[in-house]
């Protein structure tokens, strides 16, 4: 059973949030920055039902495989491409490149 906090949004609130936030690089590229020795994140935006993350990689720079726990998630892809790497249901790992708008 998965239970849902009163202010948590729904996917497709934050798919709008995501995608509203992507469409104005005024709100986001300012904070661009890439670092040769890891990725680089930044904090764009938190409030009590949502935190709105920044990210950039090299091409040769990855994130280890992790779990994120309950939270739930909506990503842009603003430039370049991202190939995300999933366990499924045996145990194997699976890559795909997700589409944009996603």
């Amino acid at each position: 059973m998965t239970t849902t906090h009163p202010d948590q949004l729904d996917l497709s609130s934050l798919v709008t949030v995501v995608s509203d936030l992507a469409s104005d690089p005024s709100q986001w590229l300012p904070a661009v920055r890439f670092d040769q020795q890891r990725r680089y994140y930044t904090r764009l935006h938190a409030d009590h039902r949502v935190d709105v993350w920044l990210l950039t990689w090299l091409t040769t720079q990855s994130t280890d495989l992790h779990d994120n726990g309950g939270s739930a998630a909506a990503f842009a892809v603003v430039r370049g491409e991202l190939r995300e790497v999933r366990v499924d249901d045996r145990g194997h790992l699976r890559s795909h490149i997700p589409s944009r708008g996603r």
